[in-house]
């Protein structure tokens, strides 16, 4: 999932269902594409479930670390244990996911 709608990478993905107690059918289906077809990116989701940062003015999709050649980029391993670096991270941390 990229971070913004659509994009290259892009995999046709099915709705979800999430739980909710607040809610009064247990829960609520999760739409993963815009009306219009186009897949969404990692921000809408976020922003959809009010966990998008305000006080960011950067936020990446993912944590990323040069390699030790120097030669190029990798995803950082340390990311996801920090829970909230990232949009994967914190879309990751949440019980739901």
């Amino acid at each position: 999932m990229n971070l913004e709608p659509s994009g290259k990478n892009t995999k046709a993905m099915r709705d979800t269902f999430v739980i909710g107690a607040h809610h009064p059918d247990g829960g609520y289906t999760q739409k993963t594409v815009f009306p219009d077809g186009t897949p969404k990116g990692l921000k809408a989701v976020l922003i959809e479930h009010s966990l998008w940062p305000q006080t960011v003015s950067r936020f990446l999709a993912q944590c990323i670390i040069k390699l030790a050649s120097g030669k190029g980029m990798k995803p950082n391993p340390q990311c996801l244990a920090r829970g909230n670096c990232c949009a994967r991270a914190l879309l990751a941390a949440q019980l739901d996911f």
